[in-house]
C-alpha cells in the first residue's frame, strides 16, 4: 500500500558535463534530466551537483539537506 510506505533517504551527486563536446540539444537533456531530479527529491535527501569541462566544480562543499531554499539555488545553477 503506497500510504504505508517508507521514504528511504537517499544521496544524490548530479554530474554534469558542460563541455563543448555536449552541444545544445543534449545539454537541454541534461538540464531538463538535473531540474527534474531537483524538484522531486524528498525532504530525507542530500544532494549536490557537480559539473566539469576544463575544470570540476561543485555546487555546495558537500551533499546538502534538501529545502526549498537549496532546492532553489541548485535550479539557478542549472538553469545557467
Amino acid at each position: 500500500d503506497p500510504v504505508d510506505s517508507v521514504i528511504i533517504s537517499k544521496t544524490f551527486t548530479l554530474i554534469i558535463d558542460r563541455s563543448g563536446s555536449m552541444g545544445e540539444e543534449k545539454m537541454g537533456q541534461a538540464k531538463e534530466a538535473a531540474t527534474y531530479i531537483v524538484n522531486n527529491l524528498n525532504a530525507v535527501d542530500k544532494f549536490n551537483i557537480i559539473d566539469f569541462d576544463d575544470a570540476v566544480v561543485s555546487l555546495f562543499e558537500d551533499h546538502v539537506t534538501v529545502n526549498i531554499a537549496t532546492q532553489n539555488v541548485a535550479l539557478d545553477y542549472i538553469d545557467n
